[in-house]
């Protein structure tokens, strides 16, 4: 990360953003770890109609049509519906703290954000991305949100049609 000036209120805002970032990708990686094993455990079920799909945009996709196609889910859908839509809007979000070259403007408090990978149908190779330090901590607690609904919706679906998800976890590690 890139800071505009070399002071003491410069790390504090630098720790602050990393630390928010670092949440961001936290959160994004537990609902899509859970996204993808509900994919297979659909996928494995002879209840559903599914197949796995990679990257995160298809995998999403995929999961609004395990919904969408399975008459046996109605009860979920809306729930399922808000949660994808939410999710699908934070993508970006992601994508930008993940994959982006941060440089942080303390006087402004904003942190300007650019990546490479041009968005669908854009001629750009970079986009950029600006977030004001101020808003993230709000953002990044509707975010973390939206990923735990969308885990504690899975579990749910899981218990209703013994999908297995939560026996499937392996207590083996490697190191």
């Amino acid at each position: 990360m890139f800071v505009s000036e070399n002071t003491t209120e410069a790390k504090i805002l630098r720790q602050q953003f990393e630390y928010h970032r670092g949440q961001v990708v936290s959160s994004f990686a537990h609902c899509e770890y859970v996204i993808g094993m509900f994919l297979y455990a659909i996928q494995d079920s002879e209840q559903f109609d599914g197949e796995f799909a990679y990257p995160v945009v298809k995998r999403v996709k995929k999961f609004r049509n395990v919904f969408e196609d399975n008459e046996d889910l109605n009860s979920f859908q809306g729930d399922a519906f808000l949660l994808i839509e939410c999710f699908e809007k934070v993508i970006n979000d992601r994508n930008d703290f993940v994959h982006g070259l941060a440089r942080l403007n303390v006087s402004t408090g904003e942190v300007t954000i650019r990546r490479i990978g041009a968005l669908s149908g854009s001629s750009s190779r970079e986009q950029c991305a600006t977030y004001k330090l101020d808003d993230l901590e709000e953002r990044v607690q509707t975010f973390a949100e939206i990923c735990m609904a969308i885990i504690s919706l899975i579990w749910n679906v899981d218990i209703q049609f013994k999908l297995g998800l939560s026996s499937n976890c392996s207590t083996e590690t490697n190191v």
